[in-house]
């Protein structure tokens, strides 16, 4: 799929530009603090355009992670500012107050990171792009995926449908409770094991599919890799509507690989399923649906408003404000190394099942001060904000750089793997850190190890156990 390179500087100038007109129409509303946001369109029109307004972005050594890399910033740099000045005093967290000081700081260092995080990614981006692995096969041995997968059905029929580990294309409005996210160790790898399993029965499906399709030529065959795809994408695990975005996005990969005559209409089946999930998803987490008994309901009584948009993406895009009150924690917190060795070890799984109930990693203080000791999650730590607790200012892009180079090294794998199972994983991989580049980089490691120690290890097992076998066979 080609992306029209002119179309999009169209449009990022536009964009800019009427966003920059907005907020200077609201510019006497803004919070005092948040001055230099009116600049922030300007100057990531100008960083855009000397970087990749003249090249072609999907023809780069790394299209995907440059095109989300600019989604995510034309979010923070050019739909954000407006949004904040017509919000006026009540642009963010009702409860968070920095000062004016810490926002100023705040703007400035995200203005630091974005010209750091630009180069980087324009440095990658003009090497010469490798060719990509069209034809894939399934690489592990399948007796091994049989005893794994009749293993993940025995958990499921056991624990699974007990504590209720997934939900299917809607999550039912039963019960007083929302769902929440299971946090309990062996209910998590147990979890896990499931979604693995899962993977791997929809990548089988797919090459069993394919070789029907190129036999026989019927499109019976795409539309059945393409229902499994949707099963796939409508497994629902808690409350976080990031694990559709990762399903479809992989999902879609490997039926692009399969059906490459295909790519429209795997695109627009598989994101319009995606998208309708995630709209009820949204309906139930954010309007809290289970209260209202029902979708519709909780729908009429939303108060969505200005406000709420803007502390919305402050929140997920880390805004000014998520970033003045992480500086002011900084402040009052004495922070040393070994508390940055000590998230890196209690995020690295398996080395964090025997670590789990010592000492408290950052993520944990730094809620506790923001809840009053209440609360040890709901506030997450951008990339910025870990680098500024660290090392400070000048190294405040750090994480966001280590960010984006893992992100472009998964991106690598996932073109040139020939087995449907790596390159599935390599996909899921790349996706969870290039739509979470802002994120810091603890808990992006903790999902990378938690795959890896998982489906990566059943693959590769199932590889060398193949291996093993035609060795048998050939003697």
């Amino acid at each position: 799929m080609k992306i029209k390179i002119n179309l999009i500087n169209i449009f990022i100038l536009i964009s800019g530009v009427v966003s920059t007109l907005i907020t200077i129409y609201n510019f006497e509303k803004i919070k005092s603090g948040y001055e230099l946001i009116l600049f922030f369109p300007l100057f990531f029109c100008l960083l855009y355009f000397l970087t990749f307004g003249k090249s072609k972005i999907m023809d780069s050594y790394i299209p995907i992670t440059t095109f989300i890399f600019i989604v995510l910033q034309s979010i923070r740099f050019i739909l954000m500012p407006p949004i904040i000045a017509m919000a006026g005093e009540n642009n963010g967290t009702h409860f968070l107050n920095p000062a004016e000081s810490s926002i100023q700081l705040a703007t400035i260092l995200m203005i630091f990171d974005i010209f750091v995080t630009t180069l980087c990614i324009y440095f990658f981006s003009i090497k010469k792009k490798k060719k990509v692995v069209q034809d894939l096969r399934i690489q592990g041995n399948k007796y091994v995926y049989v005893i794994f997968l009749i293993f993940s059905l025995a958990l499921y029929l056991y624990v699974g449908r007990t504590v209720k580990l997934f939900h299917f294309l809607v999550v039912p409005l039963t019960g007083n409770e929302r769902i929440g996210d299971i946090t309990d160790t062996p209910l998590v790898i147990a979890q896990q094991i499931v979604m693995v399993s899962m993977i791997v029965l929809f990548l089988w499906i797919v090459s069993i599919f394919l070789k029907k399709y190129n036999l026989k030529n019927k499109n019976i065959y795409f539309y059945f890799s393409v229902m499994f795809a949707i099963i796939n994408v409508g497994i629902i695990i808690g409350e976080r509507r990031s694990a559709q975005i990762y399903a479809a996005f992989c999902s879609i990969w490997i039926l692009i690989h399969a059906y490459p005559k295909k790519v429209k209409k795997i695109i627009f089946i598989i994101s319009s399923v995606a998208l309708v999930i995630l709209s009820f998803m949204s309906i139930y987490k954010v309007s809290n649906a289970i209260a209202y008994g029902s979708y519709t309901n909780a729908i009429k009584n939303s108060q969505f408003n200005v406000s709420w948009l803007s502390s919305t993406l402050q929140s997920y895009f880390a805004g000014p404000q998520d970033l003045a009150v992480i500086i002011e924690f900084k402040e009052s917190t004495e922070l040393k190394i070994e508390n940055f060795i000590f998230d890196l070890l209690r995020s690295t799984v398996p080395i964090s099942f025997f670590i789990k109930n010592i000492g408290t990693v950052t993520s944990e203080i730094f809620n506790n001060y923001l809840y009053n000791g209440m609360q040890r999650t709901g506030h997450v730590i951008s990339s910025t904000g870990y680098g500024y607790l660290y090392f400070g200012i000048l190294f405040a892009p750090f994480f966001s750089v280590i960010n984006i180079v893992m992100a472009i090294f998964f991106e690598r794998k996932m073109t040139t793997s020939i087995s449907y199972e790596m390159s599935y994983m390599w996909a899921y991989l790349f996706i969870r850190v290039a739509v979470n580049l802002t994120a810091n980089t603890p808990a992006l490691i903790n999902q990378i190890t938690i795959m890896l120690c998982t489906g990566g290890f059943l693959f590769q097992v199932a590889k060398l156990l193949r291996r093993d076998t035609e060795k048998v066979l050939l003697s």
